[in-house]
């Protein structure tokens, strides 16, 4: 792989972020407006893209065990170690622990992961992918929901833990994403197959999330987020982009994954703080202004490395990045 091979394979995607930008720049909507595109790209597009490729797997290949086992103790190292530093060295207080944890360790598997998987390893990202989405909802998810909630009181009442238990799973188990990969791991695992018109369907819907998904993001970038706590907002976008990803190919290396789900371990890693973490710490009142920050200047940076992670999964694993 040469500059011109790396720069073919990146330029389409990046110039969606762009085109994004230019949206807002000339104003023909307002930034705001991005979750409407997210919400479309959460709701139909993604969804309806599971639905199009994960029946057509092998169930038996889908859960590749090192793939979750390797992205369950990355998590766990991350989100424990962000929290360490922040309750035992800076400090803080448990709530702000768990939610800087959260935007430490919670990557944008969905709105920006979907079409850098798809368009560095081509329809194979489809299953590292959902393994991401769903690790996010039943690890990360539940742990800081409780979190965030636990308190003296709750300590004591067997029956406020229940109400966060069951408030995580209902969050976890009514997700449009969740939902379509249980679907598509049920069709896959059986002998069911889609009726040719709604596979057409799924795959024109489906043709829409890359699209979709980048140029929200590029809406939604806000550079006045940077403007406010900038030291915490620096060091934790650095966890999400360099060490989180240098972690990842140490992990990938060790237990010798395949070269695809190796390289999927090493974008998704890779990837910056998912924009679903402003919302939970607006909801709580804490870690607001950081928040938003981390998710601005990890999108920003992962612009450099995201190159950087695919000329080096190349280079140990040739052949598997699509160049088509």
């Amino acid at each position: 792989m040469n500059e011109l091979d790396l720069i073919a394979l990146l330029l389409p995607t990046m110039s969606l972020l762009l085109i994004g930008r230019f949206i807002i720049w000339r104003r023909f909507l307002k930034p705001s407006d991005a979750k409407v595109l997210s919400k479309l790209f959460l709701y139909i597009f993604f969804p309806a893209l599971i639905l199009k490729l994960l029946p057509k797997e092998d169930f038996t290949t889908l859960w590749n065990f090192k793939y979750v086992f390797a992205s369950i103790i990355l998590i766990l190292i991350l989100y424990a170690g962000v929290l360490a530093i922040h309750i035992f060295i800076l400090r803080r207080s448990l709530k702000v622990g768990a939610m800087a944890a959260y935007a430490g360790t919670k990557f944008s598997a969905g709105i920006l992961g979907v079409p850098v998987l798809l368009q560095v390893i081509g329809q194979k990202a489809i299953v590292p992918t959902a393994i991401n989405v769903i690790l996010g909802y039943f690890i990360i998810l539940p742990l800081t929901f409780f979190l965030l909630n636990f308190s003296s009181e709750s300590q004591q009442s067997s029956d406020s833990m229940k109400l966060i238990l069951l408030k995580t799973l209902r969050v976890s188990i009514t997700d449009p994403i969740i939902v379509a990969t249980l679907i598509g791991l049920s069709l896959s695992f059986g002998t069911i197959e889609l009726p040719l018109w709604l596979q057409n369907i799924f795959q024109i819907l489906g043709g829409a999330t890359t699209p979709v998904a980048m140029i929200a993001v590029g809406m939604a970038i806000n550079v006045d987020n940077l403007k406010k706590q900038l030291a915490e907002v620096s060091w934790m976008s650095g966890i999400r982009v360099i060490l989180s990803p240098a972690l990842a190919l140490f992990l990938a290396q060790t237990l010798n994954l395949s070269p695809v789900f190796a390289i999927a371990l090493i974008l998704s890693f890779g990837l910056p703080t998912s924009q679903l973490v402003l919302p939970t710490a607006e909801q709580y009142g804490v870690y607001e202004e950081c928040s938003a920050g981390i998710t601005t200047l990890s999108t920003l940076a992962f612009l450099i490395t995201w190159p950087i992670m695919v000329w080096l999964s190349n280079s140990l694993w040739p052949g598997v990045v699509n160049f088509q």
